[in-house]
């Protein structure tokens, strides 16, 4: 999953102008949060392997506002990398 989007535009704008913009949704985010919080709660770990992921979304949609509810579970393996004579 790539959090980069390939376009720097205001999404109103690009949408005027028939531009598509790779933008991350909310459910991409709060798998990026949640895959962070976990190696974050191991000490000593640097990756997870193998990851995965339950996610529950929910989405509130109407012509103004959009509200996405997103509740995401990690699991894997912690690993932590040692440096080389450690």
């Amino acid at each position: 999953m790539n959090l980069n989007s390939t376009a720097n535009v205001n999404p109103i704008l690009a949408a005027f102008l028939g531009v598509q913009v790779d933008t991350p949704n909310g459910a991409d985010i709060a798998e990026k949060i949640a895959l962070y919080k976990a190696i974050e709660s191991i000490p000593d770990a640097d990756a997870i392997l193998s990851p995965r992921v339950e996610a529950d979304v929910t989405e509130d949609w109407n012509p103004i506002t959009k509200k996405v509810k997103s509740c995401v579970n990690v699991k894997g393996k912690a690993i932590g990398v040692k440096p080389d004579g450690a």
